[in-house]
């Protein structure tokens, strides 16, 4: 697991991502330079090589050629065709197998209730290290219910998964997609910049014959500019033409991205319960009732004498209990003391007539 998760932070780093698109548009035109004749990679070297050589009139000796501007127009296109290649295998093939990685971790059998078992321990924690939807799954965790599982119920998201699983969260990690959408405009303005300069370049080369004496090579020089200026629109035409193709399969690539993460997030709300802010608040609205009518409960007579009818017995079993051990003490010592008394005058008595006795026999032999 762990080496997996390494991979996938490797492939969905910046730099790799950056030095992979690019080796894909290189590896795309090399091969267009390979496959196609009229086509070549050193065309624009060896215009620049003419130019600093020779000036403008080398150049105008380079483009002049109509296979020149052919392969100047077929480096647009190529070049637009690449861009898209790089594009459809950095953007649209990525995320859809990000996508479909998530969404086999989602697919636990036995539905909401499994998912909701095993989502702490299993599927949590592969959600919040992935590559693409872990940072987005950690915030929206935080709006799951989960009281509920425990008592055997599902896991309830408060907010749908399309507000944190969006277009709008791959444009954040993916900047390709900021900009592919303004791409198409600049191969229009390389078109015609390409075509404005061959045209200069044009111009520039007839202008040395039309300050001649010579009717036939002044005719001859605006003949040429107007041949050479109507095939170095080409440049224009294949600017444009790319622009219109880029621009529609780059749409067509945001709505293959769309339709992946739709389909994750579907995946998502197939396992949990939605609760929305209306159930939430009927739910609280019924709490709310509840606890009204047991406060009106409270402060009725009918509460008050049934709570005198459940207290009453229990407060006098409560005193029974507790003042059971004083009564028998008590008891206990008045027994004590009526046998200690009964015993102390019994002994007393006994004593004085006794005493009485002997006195009593004293005093009646005295006299005999």
């Amino acid at each position: 697991m762990s080496k997996t998760i390494n991979l996938s932070k490797i492939l969905w780093s910046p730099i790799f991502r950056i030095l992979a698109f690019w080796a894909i548009v290189i590896a795309a035109i090399t091969a267009a330079d390979r496959l196609v004749d009229q086509f070549s990679l050193k065309t624009v070297p060896n215009i620049f090589r003419a130019t600093s050589e020779d000036g403008l009139l080398g150049a105008d000796k380079i483009i002049e050629g109509s296979n020149v501007v052919y392969s100047l127009a077929l480096t647009i296109i190529f070049l637009g065709a690449a861009l898209l290649i790089a594009f459809f295998l950095q953007h649209c093939i990525a995320i859809a197998l990000s996508t479909w990685s998530a969404r086999r971790v989602l697919n636990v059998n036995g539905g909401e209730i499994a998912f909701a078992q095993n989502y702490e321990a299993q599927i949590k924690p592969r959600l919040i290290n992935h590559p693409l939807f872990g940072a987005a799954w950690k915030e929206f965790d935080d709006t799951l219910l989960k009281d509920k599982v425990d008592q055997g119920g599902p896991l309830e998201n408060t907010v749908r998964a399309q507000s944190f699983f969006n277009i709008a969260l791959v444009r954040d990690r993916l900047p390709g997609l900021k900009v592919i959408s303004s791409i198409s405009g600049y191969f229009v303005g390389v078109g015609l910049l390409l075509t404005f300069i061959g045209i200069v370049l044009a111009l520039y080369k007839a202008s040395a014959a039309v300050g001649s004496n010579d009717a036939k090579k002044m005719q001859d020089a605006v003949s040429e500019l107007l041949q050479v200026a109507s095939f170095k629109f080409w440049t224009s035409i294949a600017g444009l033409a790319t622009s219109i193709g880029f621009a529609l399969v780059a749409r067509w690539f945001v709505i293959w991205i769309e339709a992946s993460l739709s389909r994750f997030c579907e995946a998502v709300e197939h396992q949990l319960k939605y609760s929305s802010p209306n159930y939430i608040a009927a739910e609280s609205l019924k709490v709310s009732q509840d606890q009204r009518d047991q406060l009106k409960e409270i402060n009725s007579d009918r509460y008050f004498s049934k709570l005198a009818d459940n207290v009453a017995p229990l407060i006098e079993q409560a005193m029974a209990r507790a003042m059971s051990p004083v009564t028998t003490s008590i008891s206990s010592a008045v027994e004590q003391l009526k046998a200690t008394s009964q015993t102390g005058l019994a002994d007393m008595t006994k004593d004085f007539a006794a005493a009485l006795h002997g006195s009593a026999g004293t005093e009646m032999r005295g006299l005999q």
